[in-house]
């Protein structure tokens, strides 16, 4: 016998209400870190030598993240990550995109030229210092170029005594300045990629959906001298892996978030930014997939370009699906006018920032002129309209600056008023996040939190081979290889942990700081996360560290590979 509606409805709000209470917001700092949040929620908050540990086994990707995992510095990130260079080492004889690769001993690893791998070694807040240099009386754009001289200058001081890559780091909408060191890894190269039809399993169709089944990972190793770089701290494989309810990290480089925008920030992105870019995009799109369409070899060659471009789309229009929210909207705009009145209510501050959201919103103005301008320029190729670009380049550098100091401002103001108990937007600097294996309302029933072999399977045989340009066709190395698998090895599973574009390729770690996944992807109902966090339905999707060990080793017959990431 069903249940009648009305027990329905409050066994579904007694969900919600639950989950919301274990909301798991924020892209935090190692040196800002929710300790007793964590305490009272799970029980656990990592203490400084887990944080080192952790943090000097990750490494940057350009656009996403990765890791050690072994002891000769084999590195873990995602295969839409690694794609770009999977591409750029493969050739018309060697699609290795396609057809997967496996390097069967350590002298056939291939060295991907261009790759660099960073680790964040130490980190110096330098925000005094900066704040100093900006003169009383100074415009925004003045008081912008005395910061950015004096950050040059230490960058450049760095860069020479420390021996490391040193780079700026503006935190809080430039409320902090930091000095970020980091060891460059130059000599990188391809140990394993599976085949891009089982990696990017259901294509577009299924990108940032759930339940989802892909084995979205590749390898790659650092060389130091010629010889496997040995990693004073790498990340060892769980035992037990993760299960339903479980507390979770991952950490990782997130690109870019705008929470601590202004409301007028995000709604000139609703009203007229987002809609040029997507304008854009679209027009690449054409481009792309009519180069695609000449044959095999070119889909080769622009394979990689498709990919990012296909999945910005996609981003910016659900991003703008979020800003049309209007519940979520008004809860941010509760939080600008709470701001504000705390600062009205403090001269001091009324000094500092209270005038800053006007000047935002004066600046903005300009700012959608001269993007609208750049739009209609777009199509359009001639020397007169190179002089135009260049002069929009100075204005919009000269609009930016405005808005950057008074964000500045108003950071400060932030902190006056709460403390440090925010953290800052995503900046493609490093940052823990934690959470739990956890479900969420799907479709009028909850959605699974984790998937198997055997849901892929069922979904390829369900779809077939052919249907929509085969994007539910496995590979047949898959096929031949089906009866070796355990088809109940979990395969991939969804967790609260906050995440964005950049993560891709964090770690998934266990409370024990040992590795339980790999972040791929959020679910659709989070790409409004760039502007806000829905503790109801944000999920980050990760690839099940067995469900890698499981593939390598009865697919692939890559047992080298199985033995050195669980150090047999």
């Amino acid at each position: 016998m069903h249940r009648s509606v009305r027990a329905i409805t409050l066994s579904s709000l007694a969900l919600l209400m639950a989950i919301a209470a274990r909301a798991d917001e924020g892209m935090w700092t190692f040196d800002n870190l929710p300790i007793q949040k964590m305490k009272a929620k799970y029980g656990f908050a990592p203490d400084q030598v887990w944080l080192d540990h952790v943090r000097l086994s990750s490494v940057r990707f350009p656009g996403g993240s990765g890791s050690f995992i072994s002891k000769d510095g084999l590195v873990l990130t995602n295969h839409h990550v690694g794609h770009q260079w999977i591409q750029a080492v493969s050739d018309p004889q060697h699609d290795f995109v396609k057809d997967g690769f496996v390097a069967p001993d350590r002298s056939r690893e291939i060295k991907v030229p261009g790759l660099a791998l960073f680790t964040l070694m130490e980190m110096e807040n330098i925000t005094d210092r900066i704040d100093k240099v900006a003169q009383p009386g100074m415009d925004e754009q003045a008081a912008a170029q005395a910061k950015s001289s004096a950050l040059a200058m230490i960058v450049k001081e760095q860069n020479e005594k420390s021996g490391l890559v040193c780079q700026p780091v503006s935190l809080y909408q430039g409320g902090q300045t930091w000095i970020y060191r980091y060891k460059k890894h130059t000599d990188v190269r391809l140990v394993m990629a599976p085949e891009y039809g089982v990696a990017a399993f259901g294509k577009e169709w299924d990108n940032f959906t759930w339940p989802r089944h892909d084995l979205d990972f590749s390898l790659f190793r650092v060389y130091e001298n010629n010889k496997p770089y040995m990693p004073a701290h790498f990340l060892v494989q769980s035992k037990q892996g993760v299960a339903y309810g479980e507390m979770t990290f991952t950490v990782g480089f997130p690109g870019r978030t705008s929470r601590l925008e202004t409301v007028s920030q995000m709604e000139a992105r609703r009203d007229v930014l987002n809609p040029l870019m997507i304008r854009s995009l679209d027009r690449k799109r054409a481009e792309l997939h009519a180069i695609a369409a000449q044959g095999e070899e070119k889909s080769r060659q622009v394979s990689a370009e498709i990919m990012t471009t296909e999945n910005s789309y996609k981003v910016i229009s659900s991003e703008m699906e979020g800003l049309r929210d209007k519940a979520a909207m008004a809860k941010v705009a509760a939080a600008e006018k709470d701001l504000r009145a705390k600062v009205a209510s403090d001269p001091k501050l009324t000094e500092l920032a209270g005038q800053s959201w006007t000047k935002i919103e004066e600046a903005l103005e300009r700012q959608k002129a001269i993007a609208q301008e750049n739009a209609n320029l777009e199509s359009l190729d001639s020397e007169s309209v190179a002089s135009r670009r260049r002069e929009n380049q100075e204005k919009q550098k000269a609009t930016q600056s405005v808005i950057s100091e008074h964000l500045a401002r108003i950071a400060k103001a932030r902190f006056a008023v709460y403390g440090m108990s925010a953290y800052p937007d995503g900046t493609s600097t490093l940052r823990l996040s934690f959470g739990a294996i956890e479900t969420y309302p799907l479709a009028g029933t909850l959605a699974q939190p984790f998937t198997t072999f055997a849901g892929l399977f069922d979904r390829a045989a369900s779809w077939g081979p052919t249907a929509e340009a085969g994007s539910w066709e496995l590979p047949s190395r898959w096929l031949k290889r089906r009866d070796n698998l355990n088809l109940f090895t979990p395969y991939n599973f969804i967790s609260t942990n906050d995440i964005i574009g950049g993560n891709s390729g964090s770690p998934v770690l266990n409370k024990q700081g040992e590795l339980v996944g790999l972040a791929f992807d959020g679910n659709i109902e989070s790409i409004p996360g760039r502007y806000y966090y829905d503790s109801r339905v944000n999920r980050c999707l990760s690839v099940d560290a067995r469900a890698i060990v499981e593939a390598l080793r009865k697919v692939y017959d890559a047992g080298h590979l199985v033995k050195e990431i669980k150090g047999e």
